[in-house]
């Protein structure tokens, strides 16, 4: 009997959609995209309508003539990738390579993997919509005709190996500029004067000075507002003249202020407020935050992790009510839905928020089946369950209530001089509400305000104590992943399935444009220089922080059918020749060389700053013939660093050195002793997509061999844990693909 077939990326999710299909239905797995485009060539015809010259995967050709095979034998072929414009450029592309007639293509999404999801998507067929194809295929095409021309330009200009792109080099931008914009700060020195007071009853709180007499005294310093630099308490004399003042003074209560404050619930997530939260709180970074979330989505836990909405379906909403009324009590309900769904600036919108596929089973509730067949990291997905499942019903909690006191305080000096106005503010919480539930972490811990004790107007005070304390104006702060995901979708840079591997790319060791420090972005001197190349000569083009929103403006307008596909790219690509032409007209010297007045004390010739593997330095004009060089006032040592552990092979300490490939750990003793430390692969956690299609001997029917990453000469990638046995490798990371599916790095040409 003929079978209808269903095709999804993943094996996780064909193994989960199987059940809920049953005999019927045949699910088979993509695993992930069935072509792309050309690795070493630019894969875009610009002569012929800047058509796309796809390639096959060597590895997905078997999954390609087993998709044919099957789709041949069916009555219809349900094609279920994802709900995004990536998932219809799969579906799109399975079609094409499988040739599937078009009387049997059946298009299906959902946004969740349960069984009433998937048999309502499979009552709801459309075709596979070409304008939302061509969208992605425009995205794609603009993306390699950016990235693929000026990558090779900095590899001429600036070093091998470096990259550039449409998203990644704005965001090396911001962290650059936000760098510099640190170093040229200028800290202003100020002072507050603290007044410990005591009730009659002994009760103590603490006010701050805010006026003297008419004049305001400014408790935080604006670098922009005069007012704040003039009359601000400059130097610690001032401080002291102004609490010798104070002696003998009388105290009393002027003023007593209570409001009552609301703070509503947070929105359930979107990608990247849910990166940003898993950074923050659990200390994940973007690639396996997301990662995580994908095994979960694929396994039915949670809705689509790819998303710019925060709209939440009406049975969620009924579900999470009867949690939240039964576990905490009516006045927890907020009664509505108060999140209106909201679109990032640049983004498109997928269907619903991140929440679980069942609003009331709680992580306690799941962490058995979370945990059933998982050799590892069964831990971290509890972790992002929770924090999923705690957000989203916090989402639809009632807000908490503060009573919020501001007290003004006099002191009255005793010779009869100006009156002194102090101020203490301080907050009780009257009902805790969602926050019972979810608390939103922080960047920077905030500093709570102190609980005032009952005050009245015209009470006595007495002082116990005046403190003045010396502050310093502060510079703004360097770039946390969370935030700079934050800044992206600010600026509509980006897109939900693009943070991780943003972030990815600008922290890569080989690259080597960005180092993380205590978890703060900081900008190297090549990630510098070659953001100051690409705004230099592409800064009105992709280097335009307007230039992605524009493009997204363009591409929706695509998607909707009101443009077409090779207007848009052209308008993109035409400009950039010019751009290309003249960038590739400067010398790598003027691009990494910097002149200066000092003279080399070996051969009277000027010294120049040039950039190097391991920062900048100072060398000769002169140079081959002269190779004098000195490290930059400030630079690191660049000696290598001495290790307390010793070389296993002669006894020798280890040192930490960079070579070609990035750092690595050797012998101290090279090249007498050429040891050099492996570091022991990560493992990923994910199936080897060979392995579940053909077993390799080491292979047993609940264990197929698992992803590892690896380094090798040309830079990491993703190799079969069953090597030799099974040699599937791969250059992509597969926690980073949409579609949740490898890659091969091994292409052949479409015939």
């Amino acid at each position: 009997m003929s079978q209808n077939l269903m095709v999804v990326e993943s094996p996780a999710k064909a193994k989960t959609i199987a059940k809920y299909l049953g005999k019927d239905f045949k699910v088979l797995a993509s695993v992930g995209h069935v072509r792309d485009l050309p690795v070493k060539t630019l894969g875009v015809d610009v002569d012929h309508d800047f058509r796309l010259e796809y390639v096959v995967n060597e590895d997905k050709r078997k999954v390609i003539s087993a998709i044919a095979t099957a789709a041949k034998k069916a009555n219809a072929v349900y094609l279920a990738t994802d709900y995004d414009r990536e998932g219809e450029a799969i579906a799109w592309h399975i079609t094409e390579s499988c040739k599937i007639p078009q009387a049997k293509q059946r298009r299906v999404t959902f946004t969740e993997i349960t069984k009433k999801a998937v048999t309502e998507a499979i009552k709801a067929p459309r075709s596979i919509d070409q304008r939302l194809v061509d969208a992605q295929q425009a995205r794609r095409s603009i993306d390699r005709l950016v990235g693929y021309p000026v990558s090779q330009l900095v590899w001429h200009k600036i070093r091998y190996g470096l990259s550039a792109g449409r998203v990644q080099s704005p965001a090396l931008r911001l962290v650059v500029e936000r760098e510099r914009g640190i170093r040229a700060f200028t800290a202003v020195e100020y002072w507050t004067l603290q007044a410990l007071l005591d009730t009659l009853a002994g009760e103590g709180f603490t006010a701050t000075l805010v006026q003297i007499g008419d004049t305001k005294i400014p408790t935080k310093i604006s670098k922009d507002s005069a007012d704040d630099l003039a009359n601000r308490i400059a130097e610690q004399t001032r401080a002291e003249q102004i609490a010798a003042a104070l002696d003998g003074a009388l105290w009393k209560v002027a003023d007593v202020r209570t409001k009552e404050t609301r703070k509503v619930p947070f929105p359930p997530f979107i990608t990247s407020t849910f990166q940003m939260d898993a950074s923050r709180k659990l200390g994940f970074g973007s690639r396996r935050a997301m990662g995580l979330a994908q095994r979960l989505y694929e396994r039915g836990f949670i809705t689509y992790m790819r998303t710019d909405s925060t709209a939440m379906g009406s049975e969620a909403i009924s579900a999470a009510a009867g949690l939240v009324k039964r576990n905490f009590g009516d006045k927890y309900w907020a009664g509505r839905y108060r999140h209106h769904d909201r679109k990032a600036k640049g983004a498109q919108e997928a269907h619903e928020c991140i929440r679980p596929s069942d609003m009331t089973r709680s992580a306690k509730d799941l962490e058995a089946e979370i945990r059933a067949g998982e050799t590892r990291d069964a831990d971290a997905l509890i972790k992002v369950y929770d924090l999923i499942w705690k957000r989203s019903v916090a989402s639809l909690m009632a807000p908490a209530v503060y009573d919020q006191v501001s007290a003004d305080v006099v002191a009255t000096p005793a010779n009869g001089a100006e009156a002194h106005l102090f101020r203490a503010t301080g907050s009780t919480m009257k009902f805790d509400g969602f926050t019972r539930l979810y608390r939103e972490a922080r960047d920077e811990e905030e500093e709570e305000e102190s609980k005032l004790p009952a005050l009245q107007a015209d009470q006595a005070l007495n002082l116990r104590e005046l403190r003045p304390e010396q502050h310093f104006t502060q510079p703004p702060p360097r770039y946390t992943e969370a935030s700079l995901i934050k800044e992206l979708e600010s600026r509509g840079i980006g897109r939900p399935s693009t943070y991780a591997s943003i972030m990815s790319t600008i922290l890569d060791e080989k690259r080597d444009f960005v180092r993380v420090q205590n978890k703060r972005f900081h900008a190297t001197d090549t990630g510098e220089v070659t953001s100051d190349f690409l705004l230099r000569h592409f800064g009105d083009h992709f280097m335009d922080f307007e230039f992605t929103s524009d493009m997204e403006e363009r591409l929706d307008e695509m998607a909707e059918g009101r443009v077409a596909y090779r207007p848009v790219v052209e308008s993109f690509y035409l400009p950039m020749q010019d751009r290309l032409n003249k960038a590739g007209e400067v010398s790598k010297e003027d691009v990494t060389s910097e002149a200066t007045k000092e003279i080399c004390p070996e051969c009277g010739k000027h010294l120049v700053i040039k950039l190097g593997r391991r920062g900048k330095f100072y060398g000769c004009s002169g140079f081959p013939d002269c190779a004098y060089t000195r490290p930059l006032p400030g630079q690191p040592d660049q000696a290598p660093e001495l290790l307390d552990e010793k070389c296993p092979d002669c006894g020798a300490p280890l040192q930490k050195r960079r070579g070609r490939f990035g750092p690595f750990i050797g012998c101290s003793t090279y090249p007498e002793c050429k040891y050099i430390h492996k570091e022991k692969p990560r493992n990923t956690g994910l199936p080897c997509p060979k392995c579940l299609e053909t077993p390799c001997k080491r292979c047993t029917d609940d264990s197929p061999g698992e992803l590892l990453e690896r380094k090798g000469k040309k830079g990491v990638f993703f190799g079969c844990s069953h090597y030799p046995a099974c040699r599937h490798t791969q250059n992509e990371d597969p926690a980073l693909q949409p579609s949740g599916g490898p890659s091969s790095k091994t292409v052949t040409a479409t015939k």
